[in-house]
């Protein structure tokens, strides 16, 4: 994956993400595409829209930048939260 995508954060960046492929994560099941990197691909900060297939699960790992998460839709859950879909206004 190319390090530096909209890393910027100064700077204005739109994405199409409804015309974006799926990438596979280095997890099986799980499926991502980025809207923001900074550094290494897999440990640096982040901002992702995440799918799991049924079952599928990632194992905990490092973002000491940050990790965005957003749920659109289901639950996620992590050692230190359940995170739900948000409702609408």
């Amino acid at each position: 994956m190319t390090e530096g995508l909209n890393a910027d954060l100064t700077k204005r960046a739109v994405m199409e993400t409804a015309t974006m492929e799926w990438q596979e994560s280095p997890a099986k099941g799980v499926w991502r595409k980025r809207l923001d990197l900074a550094g290494d691909a897999e440990a640096s900060r982040v901002t992702t829209i995440v799918r799991y297939d049924p079952g599928s699960k990632f194992e905990s790992h490092p973002h000491p930048g940050g990790e965005e998460l957003f749920v659109l839709d289901g639950i996620f859950l992590m050692s230190t939260a359940i995170i739900r879909r948000a409702r609408s206004c």
